[in-house]
């Protein structure tokens, strides 16, 4: 019995690949907007006045930390998803207790369902915060580096992060944003 199941669930999952790895993909970009959003937010800038599409479909591997912490989100609130059903076969009276009783109505799946998911997306807002917090703690007390214009000007500042198009480096209390491709030199963020 047990070998026919796996063979239903493994039919699925290859007729379904391409969506799976679409969904896959597309929560991993929406993480790694997430978290970019974060970073920037930290020193006043919307990074979605600055970037593109492009810039946003490589955000999620930018970083380690983003997939790393993504893949630990999704996996911890599954061992909670999957403890949470264990609980239920295992100790019915004191589950029965716990959820109220309940897990007896029949919009009770759904609405587990949808508070997992919810934890997910909070427990990743909450990631993404503290990575936005932290990164820019790292950006503070890095090297400040020093960009050459073509007219020999330079200006120096923290790397704070960049765009197809803008560079944004950290002066002070000011952030200045540097056009890559054009004949602005610098226009203050904040």
């Amino acid at each position: 019995m047990e070998a026919k199941d796996d063979n239903k669930v493994s039919g699925f999952l290859l007729r379904e690949l391409q969506a799976i790895l679409t969904l896959s993909y597309g929560t991993a970009v929406g993480v790694g907007m997430l978290f970019q959003y974060q970073k920037f937010s930290e020193f006043g800038i919307n990074i979605f006045d600055y970037a593109d599409v492009f810039d946003f479909l490589i955000a999620p591997f930018s970083d380690m930390t983003i997939i790393l912490f993504a893949l630990a989100s999704v996996v911890i609130s599954l061992f909670f998803y999957l403890l949470d059903g264990y609980w239920f076969r295992k100790w019915k009276r004191s589950y029965f207790i716990f959820s109220f009783g309940l897990h007896t109505k029949p919009w009770y799946p759904y609405f587990k369902t949808i508070t997992f998911t919810f934890l997910i997306g909070y427990y990743l807002y909450i990631g993404a915060d503290l990575y936005g917090q932290k990164a820019k703690e790292k950006i503070v007390e890095s090297a400040p580096v020093t960009i050459r214009f073509v007219d020999n000007e330079t200006m120096t500042g923290q790397f704070i992060g960049k765009t197809r198009e803008v560079i944004f480096l950290a002066k002070g209390k000011t952030v200045k944003a540097v056009p890559i491709v054009s004949t602005v030199k610098d226009f203050d963020v904040r």
